[in-house]
């Protein structure tokens, strides 16, 4: 565990969802990690010279970005890379930094 707080571009293709009228899934199929620098608290995404290419690279395998995902955990024991369970169904919390 490195403590440090992480992003990534989703990478995948829109189904069909038939379960609900009009439906439209996300199917992940890849996670790239650009440049960043992690924080305890948030993160900052560098610069990427290596963007286009991973998007070409994507479509050519017919997927495209759909998301992003990162982490937001909260240390319990530093030492030990242990972290807080802050997930709960009434709840959910974006630091700041993530949004600016």
């Amino acid at each position: 565990a490195t403590g440090q707080q992480r992003a990534g571009w989703l990478y995948g293709r829109y189904d069909k969802y038939d379960a609900v009228p009009l439906g439209i899934k996300a199917v992940v199929v890849a996670i790239y990690e650009p440049p960043q620098q992690g924080a305890a608290n948030g993160l900052h995404l560098l610069d990427d010279p290596n963007l286009g290419a991973v998007d070409n690279v994507a479509n050519a395998l017919g997927m495209q970005k759909i998301g992003w995902i990162f982490t937001d955990l909260l240390p319990a024991d530093p030492k030990s890379g242990k972290v807080q369970c802050t997930r709960h169904i009434e709840d959910s919390t974006r630091s700041a930094m993530f949004t600016a």
